[in-house]
């Protein structure tokens, strides 16, 4: 049975015979090397391998051969919990910043420890939106500020709307050496 099709649809000349409501994982990650920029193709890649889409072996032979999913895969780390975090792990490599990303501090994992003290939190919607999650970060914060980190959170809509002024204010800290001072452990 094939499926229909919606006007606002767009399809693309590499795709299969429309058969099911959805693309398996090869095709959608074929489509999405022709309208996706780079940093975009590494998130998915990034996602396929931390939710074990597929396994590794075939995730590198559907980008062989296509420069740009190659290139993508080479970038990838599947330690990203979400998609923002990968643009954002990509846009502080852009910056040559020295960085870990989920780094275990006591009994808290941060998305990205930069220097030796300066926490940054990509806070998504979905994971961060109730009152349990809102009261489990203050109290994240409590803990690293207390031991002489500085904690800055950035939302998935900062990151993707209004990334030059997060830029801005984690150089900022990085500028005034901030990033630098020994925490307490």
């Amino acid at each position: 049975m094939t499926a229909k099709l919606f006007a606002s649809a767009v399809t693309h000349p590499t795709t299969t015979e429309i058969t099911a409501s959805y693309d398996g994982w090869q095709d959608a990650l074929q489509c999405a090397s022709q309208c996706c920029s780079r940093d975009e193709l590494v998130a998915i890649i990034d996602s396929a391998r931390r939710h074990q889409i597929a396994a590794t072996g075939d995730i590198i032979a559907a980008c062989s051969g296509r420069s740009a999913l190659l290139t993508a895969w080479e970038l990838s780390d599947a330690r990203s919990d979400s998609g923002v975090e990968t643009l954002v792990r990509l846009r502080l490599r852009k910056l040559k910043l020295r960085f870990s990303i989920q780094h275990q501090i006591g009994r808290w994992r941060v998305d990205f420890l930069i220097g030796n003290c300066l926490v940054v939190e990509i806070d998504g919607f979905a994971y961060h939106s109730d009152v349990e999650a809102f009261a489990r970060d203050r109290e994240k914060d409590r803990y690293l500020q207390e031991r002489g980190y500085t904690v800055l959170r950035f939302t998935y809509w900062d990151v993707m709307h209004h990334w030059r002024s997060c830029e801005e204010q984690i150089l900022g800290f990085v500028r005034a050496n901030r990033h630098r001072s020994q925490p307490r452990q």
